[in-house]
């Protein structure tokens, strides 16, 4: 009974983040962060930010973006499947097709097919771009050197960079949804408990979290959505980046070093954490 009650609540949740998002893009795909800022896509053409300024060339005149995404680049996929991004490797991403999402490190990109099949570009120092034997996939995020697949069955596969354990998937298993960091992985167990690769951090512990239904990470601290829409975050708070415990009618979560991010139902944005290059400046956002 108890996994019919959150699968039902975490169904409701995200079909309210569709509900809130007048243009019609989901709350989760209208944003990302990084260490340097916050990104949000805006009518579907246009990309708005706070801290450090990006060149943004090569997305001018861009329509029907439906996605975004960014790490060591920025990237979007557009409604007609292709992507575009403002790396060097955006002539060889141009002729992709028929994606559904992306994942990007800090120098490679992965694209998901609608098939359940991957595509990958940039850097391969790490093999983090060996994703052609992975079938069946729902879901594609990257670290800095890593990527993390997880299939229809619940089950999570990685390549790339392991030194800090973040393939280490030991006793994982019904995984929903995940997260990465630049160099950890962290996932949700479709009963809404935690598990993580992270370790060594002062204070760091997920393993008591339950009724989870997304998590953001970044390294030094992981950020829990529960299913009543409330907050937890646990690990470094040297900016105040797990201040979450006041939120509200939280829908869709993100995270980066030293930054928080939330968007709650009605889609306004709260946003926590090192304001060195005013990262978090996103009072005048509606």
């Amino acid at each position: 009974m108890k996994k019919i009650i959150l699968l039902l609540v975490a169904i409701a949740v995200f079909a309210g983040i569709f509900v809130a998002c007048g243009n019609g893009i989901l709350a989760e795909n209208r944003y990302a962060v990084t260490s340097d800022g916050i990104l949000k896509l805006k009518n579907h053409k246009k990309i708005v930010y706070t801290g450090v300024s990006t060149n943004f060339n090569e997305f001018d005149g861009m329509k029907n973006a439906e996605i975004i995404r960014a790490n060591g680049f920025v990237g979007i996929v557009k409604k007609d499947g292709t992507v575009l991004t403002n790396s060097a490797y955006n002539n060889e991403i141009k002729i992709w097709k028929d994606i559904t999402d992306i994942a990007i490190g800090y120098d490679h990109i992965v694209g998901l097919h609608s098939d359940g099949t991957l595509i990958s570009a940039g850097r391969n120092k790490y093999s983090q771009c060996d994703i052609y034997d992975f079938k069946d996939i729902v879901d594609v995020k990257a670290g800095a050197y890593h990527t993390v697949v997880l299939d229809e069955n619940g089950k999570l596969n990685a390549v790339g960079d392991w030194e800090k354990g973040q393939k280490n998937f030991s006793g994982w298993s019904d995984i929903s949804t995940f997260d990465c960091g630049p160099y950890s992985t962290v996932a949700v167990s479709k009963e809404g408990t935690v598990f993580s690769t992270i370790t060594g951090v002062d204070g760091y512990d997920v393993s008591k979290w339950t009724d989870i239904v997304a998590v953001a990470t970044s390294d030094e601290h992981t950020v829990g959505l529960k299913a009543d829409g409330t907050v937890v975050a646990t690990g470094s708070n040297k900016y105040g980046e797990c201040d979450v415990s006041h939120l509200k009618n939280i829908e869709t979560i993100k995270a980066a070093p030293g930054i928080t991010v939330a968007i709650n139902k009605n889609g306004k944005v709260f946003a926590f954490g090192n304001d060195d290059k005013k990262q978090v400046q996103v009072k005048k956002w509606k």
